[in-house]
């Protein structure tokens, strides 16, 4: 485990880890490896982002029609504040 937190990799007990990461750090192919791998990952991260917020945002209309249909649509401008906003989706189960 040692050898994956080091910023040079040369330990000749593991010569394939320490060529592969030799490889990835200073050859141009291996950084756009390491690139590509970035931007998959940076895509998959905007991606779980895009997906919460329109759940909350789903999760905030239901929550206001529920309270608009239950005598409660006098207390919508509260939903800003977040104790309140988790009181109201408490008590719609939401």
């Amino acid at each position: 485990m040692k050898c994956f937190n080091e910023t040079e990799i040369d330990n000749p007990k593991f010569p394939k880890l320490s060529r592969r990461a030799k490889f990835l750090k200073e050859s141009e192919g291996g950084m756009m490896i390491m690139y590509d791998v970035m931007e998959e990952y940076m895509e998959q991260a905007r991606q779980e982002e895009r997906e919460k917020a329109q759940k909350e945002k789903q999760q905030l209309l239901d929550l206001i029609t529920r309270m608009s249909q239950n005598g409660d649509s006098d207390k919508i401008e509260q939903l800003q504040n977040p104790e309140f906003l988790q009181e109201m989706l408490n008590k719609y189960g939401l």
